[in-house]
């Protein structure tokens, strides 16, 4: 596994032979606690080629909507399930709302959201990374009530 910060809260992830990148945000000004002091390490154009997208919370520091805009429509965007609707809102053509506790495999990595602390409807993401099928689709695998 390699693992890239892009900057801020954007991470590019390369593991199981998938690129996964997680809480895309590429604007130059930081958040309103933090300003940001140095420019993402990628531009948007440079991380479109991925093939999963994660996103803790809708937060606009953590969520572009120019990079969702310009992402394929068949690129997987795993959101926390309750702000999903906002995630599509802001350009995100795929999305997969996953509730606490649910997990879904896309090819060979395995997302699943647990519980998070954080304003919003924050979701952490748990990671998995094993084998290396050649494509990558979505398939339940578990959900919680």
């Amino acid at each position: 596994m390699k693992v890239t910060m892009i900057g801020h809260s954007t991470l590019l992830i390369e593991a199981a032979g998938k690129r996964i990148l997680t809480d895309p945000y590429f604007g130059s000004w930081g958040n309103l606690a933090y300003k940001r002091v140095a420019p993402p390490f990628k531009t948007r154009q440079q991380m479109e080629a991925v093939d999963l997208v994660l996103v803790s919370h809708n937060h606009w520091d953590h969520t572009d909507s120019r990079y969702f805009g310009a992402l394929a429509a068949d690129v997987p965007v795993v959101a926390p399930r309750a702000a999903a609707w906002i995630t599509r809102a802001k350009g995100a053509k795929h999305v997969a709302g996953l509730r606490r506790w649910e997990q879904r495999q896309f090819g060979p990595i395995v997302i699943t959201a647990v519980p998070a602390l954080h304003m919003g409807l924050p979701s952490g993401l748990v990671i998995e990374a094993e084998g290396s099928p050649s494509t990558l689709q979505e398939t339940p695998i578990s959900a919680s009530l």
